[in-house]
Order: C-alpha cells, then sequence, then structure tokens
C-alpha cells in the first residue's frame, strides 16, 4: 500500500477529499491528515508519505513553501496541489517545486483519482525500477566478489602467466583498482594446532581474521585482498610508497589483534610471514613465495610471531649434495636391514642430522630436508624396484612438510612415512589387515575433505585397483560406501548439537550440495537430517 497525506486548513476540504479518493482502488491507505504546514512535515518525519495533497493558502506556512521545505529535507513524495486559486505565478512556482499535478476548486471526484491513479501507477513503475536496479548491483557486487577472489587462486595455482599480463589486464580481470608506482605487500598467517577442530570451526575462525584484517587494513591500503586457504590466511595490501612505514605498522596492529582473538583457545598457534615489498604486480608471486619460506621459520624458531622476509635477507646457505651424501653413506645399509628397530632408529639419524645442520639458516629447512628425502625414497626404490611409488611418497611428503609447526612433527611425519615404505612387504592376511586399518584411520581423519579411493590407496602404498579389492575383501563393503557410512556417523554426531544448521552439517562432513546430503543421509538413516535432529537433538536453536 502507498501512504498519502492530506494537508488542508478547512476541516470540510478535508473530510471531502477522505471521502472522493478511493484508497482501496488504488492501493493508498491514508498517513494522516494536517491543517498547517509545519504538523505537516511532523507527519511526514514520521510516515515518510508517498503523496501529499496539499492546499495553497494556509496559516503560518503556504503549500508551496511546505513544499519548498519538504524537498530540503530529501523526502522521497510526489505533491498535488488544491486550490481555489488559478493565479499563473501559482502554476509557475508550482512547476518549479516539481509538483505532480494542480487541481481547482471545487474538486472533482474523476479528475482527483484520474491523477491520483496516474500517480500510483508512476511511483510503482519507479519501485520497480528501483528494484531491480537494487538487484542488478547485488549480482554485480557478487560477481566483483568472486572475481577478486580469483586472484588469489590464480596467484596460487597459475603465477606463471602472471606475469604475462600488465597492471591494467590484472585491474580488468579481477575488478581492483591498483596503482602505478604503489608498493604491493603480501603476507600468510598460518594456524598450527587445530588438528581436532572440524572445517566448520577452522573456516569460522579464519573468517573472524579475515574481517580483521579487511576493516583495519581498509585505513592505509588503496586496495586489500585475503584469502583463505589450506588452514591459513592470505592477504595483498596496495600501498603508496608514501604510507609503507604507516602500513608495516598496521600489520602489526592486526598481529596483535589476531593473537588476543587466538588467546581464548589453548591448543591454536598462530605464525604471520611477510613476504618482502614489490613495486611491480608481476612480482607479487614471488613475494607471496617469500612469505611461505619464512613462514616455516617457525618449524626451528617457534610460533606466535611474525617472520618478515627483510630479517633474511640471504636466506641462509643450503646444504649441498656432497654434506647430504656425508649422511647417506651410512644410512644405506641400514635400509637393506630385516631389523625394523634398527632401520627406523638409522632413519631417524639421517632426519635429524639434516634438521640440525639446518638451523644456523632456518629458511633452508625445508629444501633441505627436501633434498634428504629424494635420495632416501630414491635409494629405497633402487633397493625395491618400486621408484615410481618412492615418488609417490615423497610427493605426499613434501605436500605435508610445510603444514608441521615443529621440528619434532615434522621429524614423526617422514620418519613414520618411510619407515612404513622401508618395511618388508608381507602378504599374510595380517598385514593385509594393519593397511586397511591404517586406510580406516585415514579416513576417519579426512573424511571432510574431497578424498578418493586414489587418495587413500596413495596412503597405505598400493595401486588404486588393488587396494579397492583388498578393502572389500576385508570389509564386506566397497570404500565408496564406507566413506559414506563415516560421514553420516559424523553428521548424526554434529546434528544432535544444534548450533551447527544442515548446511554447515554438510559442509563439515565434506557435502558440498545439501540436497545431495540430505539423500544420502535419508537412505543410511532413514530419516532426512531435520527429521533426525528433531528426534535426537540437544540444546537450543
Amino acid at each position: 500500500m502507498l501512504k498519502i497525506l492530506i494537508v488542508e486548513d478547512e476541516i470540510g476540504i478535508t473530510a471531502l477529499l477522505k471521502k472522493l479518493i478511493q484508497f482501496e482502488k488504488l492501493g493508498l491507505e491514508l498517513a494522516g491528515t494536517a491543517d498547517t504546514g509545519s504538523q505537516a512535515l511532523e507527519i511526514m518525519k514520521e510516515t515518510d508519505p508517498d503523496i501529499v495533497i496539499t492546499d495553497i493558502c494556509m496559516p503560518e506556512m503556504s503549500g508551496l513553501e511546505l513544499i519548498e521545505k519538504a524537498k530540503q529535507k530529501n523526502f522521497r513524495a510526489k505533491y498535488v496541489i488544491v486550490s481555489g486559486y488559478s493565479q499563473f505565478e501559482y502554476a509557475v512556482t508550482a512547476i518549479k517545486l516539481g509538483v505532480e499535478d494542480y487541481l481547482l476548486k471545487p474538486i472533482s471526484e474523476t479528475e482527483l483519482n484520474d491523477v491520483l491513479e496516474k500517480l500510483v501507477l508512476s511511483i510503482r513503475s519507479e519501485n520497480d525500477a528501483a528494484h531491480s536496479l537494487e538487484r542488478m548491483n547485488s549480482r554485480m557486487k557478487l560477481q566483483r566478489k568472486k572475481l577478486r577472489k580469483r586472484l588469489f587462486l590464480d596467484l596460487l595455482f597459475n603465477s606463471r602467466t602472471w606475469g604475462e599480463r600488465t597492471l591494467k589486464e590484472i585491474n580488468a580481470d579481477y575488478s581492483y583498482a591498483f596503482q602505478e608506482g604503489t608498493l604491493f605487500l603480501t603476507g600468510i598467517v598460518r594456524l598450527d594446532g587445530v588438528s581436532g577442530w572440524n572445517l566448520v570451526a577452522r573456516k569460522a575462525f579464519l573468517e573472524q581474521l579475515a574481517r580483521i584484517f579487511k576493516r583495519e587494513a581498509g585505513q592505509c591500503c588503496l586496495e586489500r585482498e585475503v584469502c583463505i586457504y589450506n588452514d591459513s590466511l592470505l592477504f595483498l595490501m596496495n600501498v603508496s610508497q608514501e604510507r609503507f612505514g604507516e602500513a608495516e605498522d598496521r600489520i602489526g596492529e592486526i598481529w596483535q589483534l589476531f593473537l588476543k582473538l587466538a588467546g581464548s583457545y589453548d591448543e591454536l598457534r598462530l605464525t604471520m610471514g611477510c613476504g618482502g615489498p614489490v613495486l611491480s604486480c608481476r612480482e607479487i608471486p614471488g613475494a607471496l613465495g617469500q612469505a611461505e619460506k619464512v613462514l616455516s621459520c617457525r618449524i626451528l624458531q617457534g610460533c606466535g610471531r611474525i617472520y618478515r622476509a627483510r630479517d633474511y635477507k640471504d636466506g641462509g646457505r643450503p646444504l649441498i649434495e656432497p654434506e647430504l651424501m656425508k649422511f647417506r653413506l651410512r644410512l644405506q645399509g641400514a635400509l637393506e636391514s630385516q631389523n625394523s628397530e634398527s632401520r627406523d632408529g638409522e632413519i631417524r639419524r639421517y632426519l635429524e642430522q639434516v634438521i640440525h645442520a639446518s638451523k644456523s639458516s632456518p629458511m633452508t629447512l625445508l629444501d633441505n630436508l627436501g633434498k634428504a628425502v629424494y635420495y632416501l625414497l630414491t635409494d629405497l626404490g633402487r633397493q625395491r624396484g618400486s621408484e615410481e611409488d618412492a615418488a609417490g611418497i615423497f610427493r605426499q611428503i613434501k605436500d605435508k612438510m610445510p603444514h608441521c609447526s615443529s621440528g619434532k612433527e615434522l621429524l614423526d611425519m617422514i620418519a613414520a612415512q618411510i619407515s612404513a615404505a622401508a618395511a618388508p612387504g608381507a602378504e599374510d592376511g595380517e598385514n593385509d589387515a594393519r593397511t586397511i586399518s591404517r586406510a580406516k584411520d585415514y579416513i576417519w581423519t579426512h573424511y571432510q575433505e574431497n578424498i578418493r579411493l586414489e587418495d587413500v590407496a596413495e596412503q597405505v602404498y598400493l595401486t588404486p585397483g588393488y587396494f579397492g579389492v583388498l578393502f572389500k575383501k576385508e570389509t564386506g563393503i566397497t570404500f565408496s560406501t564406507y566413506l559414506i557410512q563415516v560421514r553420516v556417523e559424523k553428521a548424526k554426531e554434529l546434528l544432535r548439537d544444534r548450533k551447527y544448521n544442515i548446511s554447515q552439517v554438510a559442509y563439515a562432513v565434506g557435502y558440498q550440495d545439501v540436497r545431495h546430503f540430505s539423500r544420502l543421509f535419508k537412505e543410511y538413516v532413514g530419516l532426512v537430517p531435520k527429521e533426525y535432529r528433531k528426534l535426537h537433538g540437544s540444546g537450543l536453536y
């Protein structure tokens, strides 16, 4: 319903207008009546009417003065004048004020309602146009947000083609306004100690960090962007050269806000790595790589601080092959040993020597360990005649290394992977059972991720085909059925806690499509998630 206000100092005329206006037919409701201009302004302030019908000659303030004051206050109403005067000067002033129509007394019911109908149609058309524009702007904002988020994905996964683009092309491709002659600052904030958190909790915490960063960094930036990826928050700032010092100080202040937020969680540890400032957008991938590299210093030097690339300018000297060879010589015989305790001990000592040798240059630790692991697995692959399997294990270890937060965690992870690969194969049922047990452990730990049979097979060092057959032989069900069962069990657990909505539960157990999740849940439980929650849920919404 549109609202109409009647402003008339004669009670009889006010009553007549109320009687003549076809409120229901036109979709109008009475916002009120006023007999003075000042009273009308008060009512307009309270009700914000769509249409105002006003007399010209009234005490204190004329109808034309009322319209002028209302326009100054930016009321959105359309105005119709009703008057007994037909003087030309009134009509000219009314036109200047944007009055929609001018009716002379005595008032004709037909003419009055024709004028109001025209206004109602005009207002509705304008409202529809405004809503369409609002929807279009909303879609454009969403599209702009998607384009801006794609920036980091391309930085992470298509950095080779990044250097071929000009600043103008990057601004057009990603909807930014980066400026020539300015600085780009990059950084990564890594979460450690969150292995017990589910994906919903991790994402929620990182989103809090993202909101803090965007709010606080905006005070000194020309542009800024954040991206959540792999338990990390990545950020990019574009600042003028004159405000570089201020931007660095701001990063430090934001870091303190992050630490304050993290202080509420016992096991959580945060670390920030910052790349060096660069003048060209083509250098951003390299700066982001610097941030990742200095972040690895936390493994030997501890979490809970900012590591800046400028403090590690030379990066340290990585170990060279002759030095690594010295560590390898005594290991080669141990790899052939059937004594697992002796073999595993030598593997750990080999890795410990490499870690110790890297302490003076912490940025080189992952490179040194990467080489050491490569040589070790190469030797192992040659001995076993399984060089392809050794290459797969090497890729797994390389992927996991940056996510370790201490030397002990890194050593334990690598030693466990290599010791498992070095163990003599056994074809008895007991070994098969152990293999499938390890596979199940991996599934229960990673069910919320987009894991496939190939991923789990790689973890237990089997070909996907053989692993699929072995899994069904040992469990009686296929890998995909077992994965669904695990996810459904975890979903049941989360559904009993009403603080998560159905979409969050689906996401937390590895499903992006809520309808697909609901269908599978009903297939295995007999109830849709909403029905299950009604029966088993606890707590308050």
